[in-house]
């Protein structure tokens, strides 16, 4: 069973840098795929690029060089599932409309929005590029940022670091949500053993 686990991380001055990079890199990639499924006749695909694509197309962008892979990857993902959403809800108001079904309120549903320039986004550590021990998460920087924090900030690292209050069976993926320069929601998917009742 899937459980959610989530607390407020009050980062330092390097993870804030880190941080803050990596959900920086997320939104602009997310407008990166967003901007190819808008635009795809003038970019001259024949048809609006989906997820298996542009994961492999986009793996050279330097957003998505910028992130882990399977962090890119899944940002993709969302990319793809708003737009599914779209679709689903632009076929029912064509339906509807059709049928003189719509009411007075019921605008026509729009694409996906662009990320805000110089806004961050939540995104997601996977299993594979994490690792954990009995009190912290050790997360790995990919090296495309690894170069751009050493050149810029003199932060020489390969992974960063939060501590854990408890233990954890199995953790399947870390998503950090950004609520200011120093402060991240984190939510913790992780896998727990559901032990069957004992008979009486």
């Amino acid at each position: 069973m899937l459980l959610t686990y989530q607390f407020e991380l009050r980062a330092n001055e390097s993870m804030s840098i880190i941080l803050g990079h990596l959900s920086y890199a997320a939104g602009k990639l997310f407008n990166v795929g967003n901007y190819e499924r808008k635009e795809y006749k003038s970019l001259g695909f024949t048809s609006i690029p989906d997820w298996y694509d542009q994961k492999k197309r986009l793996k050279d962008n330097i957003w998505y060089k910028s992130l882990p892979a399977q962090t890119s990857q899944d940002v993709l993902a969302r990319l793809s599932e708003a737009w599914k959403s779209y679709f689903t809800l632009k076929s029912r108001y064509e339906y509807r409309k059709e049928k003189g079904h719509l009411k007075e309120y019921e605008g026509e549903p729009h694409s996906p929005y662009y990320k805000k320039d110089g806004s961050h986004t939540s995104f997601k550590y996977l299993q594979n590029s994490i690792k954990v021990t009995s009190n912290q998460i050790r997360f790995s920087i990919p090296s495309r940022l690894k170069e751009h924090l050493k050149e810029k900030y003199n932060i020489k690292k390969d992974f960063f670091y939060i501590p854990l209050k408890r233990t954890f069976s199995i953790i399947k993926q870390v998503e950090f949500v950004y609520m200011d320069k120093n402060r991240y929601k984190v939510y913790i998917i992780y896998e727990e053993e559901v032990k069957p009742l004992k008979k009486r």
